[in-house]
């Protein structure tokens, strides 16, 4: 007797298109290497159906008897990982400048939290799909797991265009969709009714992606921004004239000096039409003010600690253990606090940037975070500037993930 699968979610959004549907829409993806041929994704690709044809285990079969094991939107036909069916996910938008240290910042934050969440917050985090995650575990290992621990490594920039897009033909026009980074976290030694699975995708775009005019019905790429539940906003202060100016004084950093680690891009103007977009779609006013949280994520952290007077150094833990308890505790009255004395040092230095950002969001937390903790150096061969393994020692990259999953209560706080 053929049983169709049972999927938890009531409704799905695919984290390719954010189209919204019902779990009997999924497609599923031919498993016979003779179907190929797809109307949006082209002759290459295996056909995408609606299965009316189940073995004894729920799974879809083809139409020559294949079991399918792959499933895909019912819109852009783009492959949707089975964990997203399963349970809810939650939508994270990454914004920043280019050379503002995000492909950095991603790659420390996703090897910490691997680490640091089994031990101490009792989940697992893990790639919901290993193959829309390939680009970040590439970073994560030749940064973390390099064997040679003394060779200079540089990442590459996020790009407005490549591996991370994915092109879908409606109707004989291209469109561009970003591809998340999708990562699952499951309870540990919880019961089977408690398990909390959730799923964090994560939307990574160029700074060039924010160019007024360059969001456009062939090129949705930051529509993530309708369906986000909150923005991480990198600030970087190498950027910015007042900082750096001040840190000449403390740090002999070749980002200090380096033209070429800054963009010609005004981070104020990026943050300006993220809000744009965001609020045309929530259907907001141009004075509407959001309480989706913004993380506003103070980059290169070892650089200008010097410049957060009275400030603790080195930062304290973020969480902490409670006695009797198996796992730690968020600290958020040390996460508030640090967070005012950067909110304090953006004042000084540049002002109109907390304006700015407040002016959008009621909720918003400033976290100063180093993705390296330790000056870049150059490559004698290149010129190129890159970090040696052996010397990483990242500074608060977890926080902002720590503190979006205490808000959709996932993570506990101090009492």
């Amino acid at each position: 007797m053929e049983e169709k699968p049972i999927f938890l979610c009531k409704r799905i959004v695919c984290p390719h298109c954010w189209h919204e549907f019902s779990p009997d829409q999924i497609l599923a993806i031919s498993a016979c290497p003779d179907l190929l041929g797809d109307i949006h994704l082209g002759k290459f690709e295996h056909t995408r159906f609606l299965p009316s044809h189940f073995n004894v285990q729920g799974q879809p079969l083809d139409s020559r008897g294949y079991v399918c094991q792959q499933l895909a939107c019912p819109h852009c036909h783009l492959r949707i990982p089975d964990i997203l069916l399963q349970t809810t996910s939650s939508f994270v938008s990454i914004v920043g400048a280019p050379a503002s240290g995000k492909s950095y910042f991603l790659a420390s934050m996703s090897y910490r939290l691997r680490t640091l969440f089994p031990n101490e917050f009792g989940y697992t985090f893990v790639d919901a799909d290993p193959l829309m995650n390939m680009r970040l575990r590439n970073y994560e290992s030749r940064q973390f797991e390099n064997e040679n621990q003394n060779a200079i490594v540089a990442l590459e920039k996020t790009e407005a265009e490549g591996d991370m897009y994915n092109s879908v033909d409606f109707d004989g026009q291209p469109v561009i969709f970003p591809q998340p980074f999708i990562f699952t976290l499951n309870k540990i030694d919880a019961q089977e009714s408690e398990k909390g699975i959730r799923n964090l995708c994560l939307y990574d775009n160029a700074g060039e992606s924010y160019i007024p005019g360059s969001d456009k019905a062939d090129s949705p790429v930051t529509r993530h921004l309708g369906k986000s539940q909150a923005i991480f906003f990198l600030f970087d202060p190498m950027q910015d004239n007042n900082f750096r100016s001040a840190c000449h004084d403390y740090s002999d950093d070749p980002q200090l000096n380096s033209s070429q680690l800054r963009s010609n891009m005004r981070q104020d103007a990026i943050f300006l039409e993220m809000t744009q977009r965001f609020r045309y779609l929530r259907h907001l006013s141009a004075t509407d003010k959001t309480n989706v949280p913004v993380i506003v994520i103070v980059t290169k952290f070892d650089i200008w600690q010097e410049l957060l007077k009275d400030a603790p150094h080195p930062l304290p833990s973020p969480w902490k253990r409670v006695e009797g308890e198996p796992t730690s505790r968020l600290d958020m009255d040390t996460i508030q606090y640090v967070s005012e004395y950067v909110r304090s040092a953006l004042l000084t230095f540049t002002p109109a940037a907390p304006a700015m950002i407040e002016s959008f969001s009621s909720n918003v937390l400033y976290v100063p975070v180093s993705a390296t903790g330790c000056a870049p150096e150059q490559d004698p061969e290149t010129g190129a500037l890159g970090f040696r393994p052996g010397n990483l020692n990242p500074v608060w990259v977890e926080v902002p993930v720590l503190y979006f999953l205490h808000l959709k209560k996932l993570v506990s706080a101090l009492e």
